[in-house]
């Protein structure tokens, strides 16, 4: 009696089968490639979102005042928005009932002030020290994470996200 190779899945026919699409029906093929179409446009409006969202974040870094030779810390604000925003975004799908969300709002809110201040005053202090050139990127930073961890709590996105679909829809017309 000879024995055939069956490979880690099943028997080589059934794996034949499984790989070849001609077998899925055409009613089977369009009732899973709409869903994984919506599923690619939406993770392509986040992702667009989110860029848009640091780039918002490195025109509002041009606000806070930094020194000449610490202009690269002008990259952390950008950066900071967009791990804010999806961290945001995360937190958001266990925060949904509205006195969690205002809570959540209402602290990401002073944080970003608080962290604002602190770099504020730690400009002001003026120490050319490693360590306080750190600081100051790290305080930055935090106030622009904090800035974009809020934003998922506000009608921000949706409202971009509208305009977008009013602007696709027009220019497909």
């Amino acid at each position: 009696m000879k024995r055939r190779s069956t490979g880690v899945f099943g028997s080589r026919r059934a794996m034949g089968r499984a790989a070849n699409p001609i077998v899925l029906d055409r009613e089977k093929l369009e009732l899973i490639l709409p869903a994984t179409d919506r599923y690619w446009l939406l993770q392509k409006n986040e992702l667009m979102l989110t860029i848009v969202f640091g780039v918002i974040g490195l025109v509002l870094s041009f606000g806070f005042s930094v020194p000449p030779e610490l202009s690269v810390l002008r990259l952390v604000a950008p950066v900071g928005v967009m791990a804010g925003y999806q961290a945001g975004q995360l937190v958001g799908r266990f925060v949904r009932p509205r006195p969690k969300r205002f809570l959540t709002l209402f602290v990401s809110a002073i944080f970003c002030g608080y962290f604002a201040f602190a770099y504020i005053q730690t400009l002001r202090l003026g120490s050319t020290d490693t360590s306080d050139n750190v600081n100051l990127g790290v305080l930055l930073g935090l106030s622009f994470f904090w800035l974009g961890f809020l934003l998922p709590f506000t009608r921000i996105p949706k409202e971009i996200t509208n305009l977008w679909s009013r602007t696709t829809e027009r220019s497909r017309d």
